[in-house]
């Protein structure tokens, strides 16, 4: 899938058209995600983290996974205010994101929003 994102180069905001994976259900979504970060050497750092989601979150954004600066930051922010959602699709995502991730049989704790 093709659309446009916002990438920073140099920390400058740019809007480009990029490609996209998409997927019919959170499951396949999850499943990618955990086999992408297992399959790319530069977040074997990241994947050590042993269950500190903020550092593992950090690590991956360390290692490149995002051009945003502020990447890492976002993803705790949307982490600490599911806390107080008290949401049925949120616990739904969170079944499907333990499952990737127990699948993977993992050695860190991915569960972003389990913690």
């Amino acid at each position: 899938m093709t659309t446009q994102t916002l990438e920073f180069h140099d920390n400058t905001p740019v809007k480009e058209t990029a490609a996209f994976r998409s997927y019919s259900n959170y499951q396949d979504s999850f499943n990618d995600y955990v086999r992408f970060l297992n399959e790319n050497p530069r977040y074997e750092t990241a994947l050590q983290q042993g269950g500190d989601s903020e550092s593992f979150i950090r690590g991956i954004h360390s290692a490149g996974y995002a051009t945003d600066p502020s990447y890492a930051d976002k993803v705790l922010q949307v982490k600490q205010k599911s806390r107080t959602c008290n949401s049925t699709r949120l616990r739904m995502l969170d079944v499907h994101f333990e499952k990737a991730c127990h699948s993977a049989s993992l050695s860190f704790s991915c569960f972003l929003f389990l913690s």
